[in-house]
């Protein structure tokens, strides 16, 4: 996020758990794909889709034995690996395609989802990056560790903010955003 934002909130993240999952089911089935197309199909052409499963296997458990913060590890660079595994096996192009954009997204996954307020409005740093008005804001409130924003088109958006406030900064946040809302 841009550095000139007088507030910054920190969205939690509860999203993260099922695509870890996701991710580890795409390196799970590359695995298994891999491992009977090599048996299977036995020669001396397969020698790279072993070594690129052998990698896989060593940097899976590199990953998955260093946590993030949030206690998922990031598993961008198996997924791709495992996309580039796709790429040895015939008619697996597309596959292969689809895992490496996996592995993007499984990289944005990954990013907390920021709130910037300044005195123009409110931007989610999120993808895409959303900017709202503060005239398209009826209500903005951050109590109790959850933020609420009150649109004027009657849409309602609360989530829970990843790290504790304050009753203190909860107020100055509060007072802040008041001021600009019409």
């Amino acid at each position: 996020m841009q550095p000139d934002y007088p507030f910054v909130l920190i969205l939690a993240n509860k999203e993260r758990r099922a695509a870890h999952f996701i991710s580890l089911v795409l390196i799970g089935i590359t695995f298994l794909t891999a491992l009977i197309f090599t048996v299977t199909h036995l020669s001396i052409n397969r020698i790279v889709l072993i070594l690129l499963v052998i990698v896989l296997i060593i940097l899976l458990y590199l990953k998955l034995t260093r946590k993030n913060e949030n206690g998922f590890p990031q598993l961008m660079w198996p997924i791709a690996i495992a996309g580039l595994c796709w790429f040895q096996i015939p008619s697996g192009f597309y596959i292969g395609a689809v895992y490496l954009a996996a592995a993007i997204f499984e990289k944005q996954s990954q990013i907390p989802i920021e709130i910037g307020i300044d005195s123009t409005g409110i931007t989610f740093n999120h993808f895409p990056q959303k900017f709202h008005e503060w005239k398209k804001i009826q209500h903005f409130t951050v109590k109790d560790g959850l933020v609420t924003i009150n649109y004027t088109n009657n849409k309602v958006f609360q989530k829970e903010l990843a790290n504790a406030t304050s009753p203190e900064e909860e107020v100055e946040v509060n007072e802040y955003c008041r001021q600009f809302i019409s």
